[in-house]
């Protein structure tokens, strides 16, 4: 693989890395937020949105036969920096998984956004609405920023997953009728 090429990969998957990680601190930064001010019930739903993404990835991820490592990175939503790691790398998948690299980090980001960063924007905009304050005209920052790397996270992933599902020459020659319409070349 050329430098430029491999330079481009790493860009990118850093690039991604950010945009998921970025989303879940301030996730956990508005959760931390709503049990300051005293509204645990908000904070509780939030915490439980997480936890709920990261039980999936890890069931998931034992269910297509990943190694205990992946489990265990779900649980700790660990597993986007895994995945990718590995789909870079093009290293081989570990012995029992039953799909390849590319297609497990198609379906770590999918998980992400179906049962994070979507619900996630969805009760952090309720939340902001709800906890506003309209004598001072403010909201918590956090909120704000989360809000936005929600939404954001979540166009963007969906973007970055189907292109990197496109531009796969496994995905090319399994399924013509559907994946090559994006150019490959940088």
């Amino acid at each position: 693989m050329a430098k430029d090429q491999k330079s481009w990969l790493f860009v990118k998957a850093l690039k991604q890395i950010v945009i998921s990680y970025g989303d879940l601190l301030t996730d956990v930064g508005t959760i931390w937020h709503f049990f300051s001010i005293g509204e645990r019930l908000k904070g509780t739903v939030l915490a439980s949105v997480l936890a709920f993404s990261f039980v999936v990835q890890a069931v998931v991820s034992f269910l297509f036969g990943q190694d205990c490592l992946s489990v265990a990175a779900g649980l700790l939503g660990m597993k986007p920096i895994i995945d990718t790691v590995r789909d870079l790398n093009s290293s081989p998948p570990p012995k029992e998984q039953k799909l390849p690299n590319d297609v497990m980090l198609f379906f770590t980001r999918m998980i992400e956004v179906v049962t994070e960063s979507i619900p996630q924007s969805f009760l952090q905009m309720v939340f902001f609405l709800t906890t506003y304050n309209k004598e001072t005209n403010t909201a918590a920052f956090i909120q704000i920023a989360s809000l936005a790397f929600s939404i954001f996270a979540t166009g963007s992933m969906i973007v970055m997953a189907d292109r990197d599902f496109d531009i796969s020459p496994v995905q090319r020659s399994n399924m013509q009728n559907l994946c090559g319409y994006t150019a490959s070349e940088l």
